[in-house]
């Protein structure tokens, strides 16, 4: 099924509404509920739609920048192909979504925060990032082959059953993350700091830990 594609005058109706439900505590305006929208006309830039409801929506190929997305659902939603710069999204959920080839337009100040998200199940393969903050980031039974999270601030994350198959975690904090169970194949984690991170019943054949 077709989804509905939404324009930019749309999504700007849409952002002042749910800013005034925001600011109001809910009193006034009302929550954005975009699921099942296309999104791929839209420019978020300069918007928060925190505590949104975004589910199976199509952004993929797209550049999302300069937003806030906090505490949002984009549980089953399309994000292939698409870039992230200097955005926020702690707390989202982004169960089953597809988030394949995903990247990080310009590694630096522009941060993209992500911690405490959920990626259960989700596709984070060919994932490339640079310093994305994922602190107790939810990654269990992800698909994150060849995904590349370069210095990134992972401490506390669960990978618990995710596919890490030829990933690659260099000079990443992986202090106390959880790798129980997981497929560490060919993974590399050179440089990474990995103090009390737990790798029970986890797969490492080839897994590099040194240069």
């Amino acid at each position: 099924m077709e989804k509905k594609k939404l324009t930019q005058e749309e999504l700007v109706s849409l952002a002042a509404e749910h800013k005034a439900w925001l600011d109001s505590s809910g009193s006034e305006g009302r929550q954005a509920c975009l699921a099942g929208a296309n999104l791929r006309d839209c420019d978020f830039k300069g918007t928060d739609f925190s505590r949104a409801e975004i589910r199976d929506c199509d952004l993929s190929g797209m550049m999302i920048a300069g937003a806030v997305f906090d505490a949002c659902d984009f549980t089953g939603s399309n994000f292939e192909g698409s870039s992230l710069e200097d955005v926020s999204m702690q707390g989202c959920d982004f169960t089953k979504a597809n988030m394949h080839r995903l990247n990080q337009c310009s590694p630096g100040d522009r941060k993209v925060k992500l911690n405490r998200a959920v990626f259960r199940d989700a596709d984070l393969s060919q994932w490339f990032s640079h310093s994305f903050e994922l602190e107790q980031a939810d990654f269990s039974g992800a698909n994150m082959k060849e995904a590349r999270l370069l210095y990134g601030a992972l401490a506390g994350a669960n990978f618990k059953g995710s596919c890490l198959e030829d990933a690659d975690f260099r000079f990443a904090k992986l202090a106390e993350a959880d790798f129980s169970e997981a497929d560490l194949t060919n993974a590399f984690l050179a440089g990474a700091e990995r103090d009390s991170a737990v790798f029970a019943g986890s797969k490492i054949d080839g897994m590099k830990t040194e240069f």
